[in-house]
């Protein structure tokens, strides 16, 4: 299977691209490393030719070209901006990263015909500490996005009473 990772070389990432490897699939990593760690990806970089690494983040145009040549039959999308200060001081950045560059991730992926492959089928399993740290940054996003929105909403509310 071709897979292409975003957000490779983050903790969760990396742990995932080397399961992907280890089970002799072929793994596209792309990741700006604004989080993540060239070293997380040492052993997988020992796959040679199944293994490849774009350095770049979602808002670059250039993630449909990559998703192009990669052909993947499923895409596994980590990559998030979650440094909750950066969110707090340029929200609009925030939103960039996180809901724009996944709809560029999501479309370059549709005009790829990327096969939304059954975990289940594809027999790709994440260690359960792996699935409970997912929860709690999946759960984090969430909080975060609202403090951002109630902090925006005060602001306004006190520009307004100005």
């Amino acid at each position: 299977m071709r897979a292409l990772v975003t957000g490779g070389a983050g903790f969760i990432g990396s742990t995932l691209v080397d399961r992907l490897l280890s089970e002799g699939h072929s793994v596209t990593v792309v990741d700006d490393l604004s989080r993540g760690r060239q070293e997380n990806l040492t052993s997988a970089r020992e796959a040679g030719e199944r293994f490849e690494f774009h350095r770049l983040g979602l808002t670059d145009p250039a993630i449909a070209d990559v998703v192009e040549r990669a052909a993947p039959e499923v895409v596994f999308h980590l990559a998030a901006q979650i440094d909750v200060r950066k969110s707090v001081e340029d929200p609009v950045h925030d939103a960039e990263v996180n809901v724009v560059g996944t709809v560029r991730l999501a479309e370059a992926a549709r005009r790829a015909q990327t096969v939304q492959a059954d975990l289940r089928e594809a027999k790709l399993a994440l260690a359960a500490a792996d699935l409970v740290a997912l929860r709690e940054a999946l759960s984090d996003a969430a909080a975060r996005a609202k403090m951002v929105a109630d902090k925006v909403a005060a602001q306004e509310e006190l520009a307004e009473a100005a």
